[in-house]
């Protein structure tokens, strides 16, 4: 007695005809995206356009742009130059693996640099490719699409803490809300604030705060993106001895989130490098991180907190 496969077999009435060669032969075109940020510039190429894109490949490196800038809002020169040499090599990258195509975002760091465009066009003249800087509404709407891609049907607010700026906006499940704001809460931002003393920075936040954070009216639930609040996630799971060490989708009741919050952005830095599984480059501005999520969840007042490690890049997507 022979046995047919399921591509010679003949499709019943109604049912699924499976042509396995086609499937197993099906060539991809990867797509890369880089971002351009106030203090890491990533480059994450997926297998291919889709729903929910696989990451192949994800390299990120620290220039630290927000930092360099003088007191007018001018990128130095060196400042560009070395930009321009983490772009270079992000590009050598994604031409090495063959990237069909490459789309670069740059977001609230060129938006706040009075010569932005002359980093964009020398990022042009480097690498042959096009620049977009994103607008704070787009920034943060396509970091809220990057969280509706990650989860089924989110409810509540979404809030992307990056080294310039802080992106909120609703969530409703399958699409963002109209309600959105990008503020300059970054963590280099408040770092810089905190500077001069606890308390203004506090106050500083506060205001910016109640004047421009939407309300939560939807689930009672903050969405955390960006790798200062991730980091937060870890150090917690490492704290806690957790069996799963996912940070995405991990949730934490917001007074635990606030008490861990508070506790680091008190710290020195010392203190801080002592945290279980802290990501080496967040130990300078965690503590600056930490203090936005708490003023946040002061605010807000959500029930959960849910880390997402889905953001721009996916919501770009």
């Amino acid at each position: 007695m022979s046995v047919m496969s399921a591509v010679d077999r003949p499709a019943q009435k109604g049912g699924l005809e499976i042509d396995t060669a086609r499937i197993l032969g099906r060539s991809t075109a990867h797509f890369g995206v880089f971002d351009i940020g106030a203090i890491s510039f990533g480059l994450v190429v997926y297998d291919s356009l889709g729903r929910a894109p696989f990451p192949r490949f994800n390299e990120k490196t620290f220039p630290e742009l927000g930092d360099r800038m003088d007191e007018t809002g001018h990128l130095t020169a060196d400042a560009i130059a070395r930009a321009v040499q983490a772009v270079r090599r992000l590009d050598a990258i994604a031409r090495a693996m063959q990237v069909s195509r490459v789309d670069i975002l740059a977001t609230e760091a060129v938006r706040r640099a009075s010569n932005g465009a002359a980093l964009i066009t020398a990022i042009t003249r480097a690498t042959g490719r096009e620049a977009r800087v994103l607008t704070g509404a787009e920034e943060a709407s396509y970091t809220a699409l990057g969280v509706i891609a990650g989860f089924s049907a989110p409810k509540g607010l979404v809030g992307d803490i990056g080294g310039g700026s802080l992106e909120v906006a609703e969530v409703l499940g399958d699409r963002v809300g109209a309600r959105k704001s990008s503020m300059p809460l970054g963590a280099l931002v408040v770092r810089a604030l905190m500077a001069e003393g606890g308390d203004r920075a506090k106050k500083t936040i506060d205001a910016e705060l109640a004047e421009n954070l939407p309300p939560l009216l939807t689930e009672p639930v903050l969405y955390a993106v960006g790798g200062g609040w991730r980091a937060l996630a870890r150090i917690h799971i490492a704290m806690s001895d957790a069996p799963i060490t996912v940070t995405h989708g991990y949730a934490l009741d917001a007074d635990t989130a606030r008490a861990l919050a508070k506790k680091i952005a008190r710290m020195t830095p010392e203190e801080v490098a002592a945290l279980p599984d802290v990501p080496g480059r967040r130990i300078a501005t965690l503590p600056a991180a930490a203090l936005v999520m708490s003023r946040v969840l002061k605010h807000l007042r959500p029930a959960r907190v849910v880390f997402s490690a889905y953001g721009l890049r996916e919501g770009w997507i």
